[in-house]
């Protein structure tokens, strides 16, 4: 069955047609779609399901998720006459993923169809099999090139260079870079996305939503590759666990309880001995690329200062780049939500991702296996956001929020019935 059919299949389904972006993620990287494609998705499905009659179901999730906009917005609003026009910028952009977060979530939940994963299986193998074939060919030139940067065909005609770093990237296709790594200079790739740690996830999500339909080692070692070419320490160790989830989850439902059942016991006995192992085997982690490490931490403790000592309760709104060249509040979507919402913003947010890890974690235990394989893509997604930003990948931030808004189905924290 041909791509495009596929698509055009999708257009009569709602709910369905929400996973397009996901088919069409290569094409609009290419053209340099990425900074709205997904938000007019989100938005155009919202209105399709806000206008269909009958009652509407608002999970507690959604809750959570649309009070920590309206927080996050109000912190942006209050700050507006003293900050440079390219900030408010940039953190509207932010902002508006959080928004498209909550349409999403909203759609699928009252979408009279359900959400079929399994159905665009084709489509996202081909995309990943292609990223794989690309990534090879930069890896074979990355002797003779070692950085390739070129414009989408949209940002051929735009000012690039007067626009906020993030926006900029997402008009750019930043193919390959060098980077230092375990002690030597390598080649770094970011596809579909603008930086590549968001690379890697947004490659773990489409290996995953494959696995809701079938397990092809092809893909899992192509994608390995990918993985490692983005250099992205977290994301090869997300990409292992995603394996052993994968593992996990290929048993039965009534064994998957019991062994997680024996696993949080044994976990619980031997912590304390493995523990001093695992803390100097994480030394050894951070030493590969001991900079990077250590500017990170030192940037969040730098952002929780700031937010304690000028504003605690809502935040600074938006992310100020102060003596760094990265700005304050990066790097951790909780970390951030703190900096940018005080204690009130950061307290919702928690919220939202406690109980979509709550689902998610009951669907690997006790669903069936499509659903427990979005359920383990959900967890990786919110791991991922302790250390990353989820307001800034477009295509991560999209699946992550779809995951989410799929999960609910399953498990009901509904405000009506």
């Amino acid at each position: 069955m041909s791509l495009m059919f596929k698509i055009e299949r999708q257009f009569s389904n709602p709910a369905s047609f929400l996973l397009v972006p996901v088919l069409l993620s290569p094409l609009s990287w290419f053209l340099g779609l990425n900074l709205i494609f997904y938000h007019l998705i989100a938005f155009f499905i919202f209105l399709s399901v806000y206008g269909k009659k009958g009652q509407k179901h608002i999970p507690l999730v959604l809750v959570f998720l649309g009070l920590y906009s309206a927080v996050y917005l109000g912190s942006i609003i209050l700050v507006v006459p003293g900050e440079e026009f390219s900030r408010i910028l940039a953190s509207l952009y932010n902002w508006s993923y959080w928004l498209m977060g909550c349409m999403l979530i909203y759609s699928v939940v009252n979408a009279r169809e359900d959400l079929d994963f399994t159905s665009v299986y084709h489509g996202v193998s081909k995309i990943i099999l292609g990223l794989g074939a690309l990534a090879f060919i930069l890896y074979l030139g990355a002797g003779i090139i070692q950085e390739l940067r070129v414009p989408s065909l949209l940002g051929l005609f735009l000012p690039l260079g007067a626009l906020p770093p993030l926006i900029s990237d997402s008009f750019s296709l930043n193919l390959l870079g060098v980077d230092w790594f375990a002690g030597d200079s390598t080649p770094r790739m970011s596809l579909l996305a603008p930086y590549p740690t968001a690379f890697a996830m947004a490659i773990i999500g489409l290996l995953i939503f494959s696995f809701t339909k079938r397990i092809s080692l092809v893909l899992v070692l192509v994608c390995g590759f990918m993985v490692y070419m983005s250099l992205s320490r977290m994301v090869m160790v997300f990409y292992l666990v995603s394996l052993l989830l994968v593992a996990f989850i290929s048993l039965e439902s009534s064994l998957r309880r019991m062994v997680s059942v024996f696993g949080i016991t044994l976990l619980l006995l031997f912590l304390p001995y493995v523990a001093p192992s695992m803390f100097l085997a994480w030394d050894e982690f951070n030493a590969v690329r001991q900079a990077s490490s250590d500017m990170r931490m030192y940037l969040y403790q730098l952002s929780i200062d700031t937010a304690l000592e000028e504003r605690p309760v809502i935040g600074m709104g938006v992310k100020s780049r102060g003596e760094l060249l990265i700005p304050l509040g990066s790097h951790s979507t909780l970390v951030g939500a703190f900096y940018k919402t005080g204690f009130l913003g950061f307290l919702l947010l928690f919220c939202f991702y406690f109980l979509s890890l709550v689902m998610a974690v009951f669907s690997i235990v006790y669903a069936r296996r499509d659903v427990a394989y979005i359920g383990g893509l959900v967890v990786l997604f919110s791991v991922f956001s302790i250390f990353e930003d989820m307001d800034a990948p477009q295509l991560v931030s999209y699946m992550f929020f779809l995951c989410v808004g799929f999960l609910c189905r399953f498990v009901k924290f509904r405000l009506s019935q």
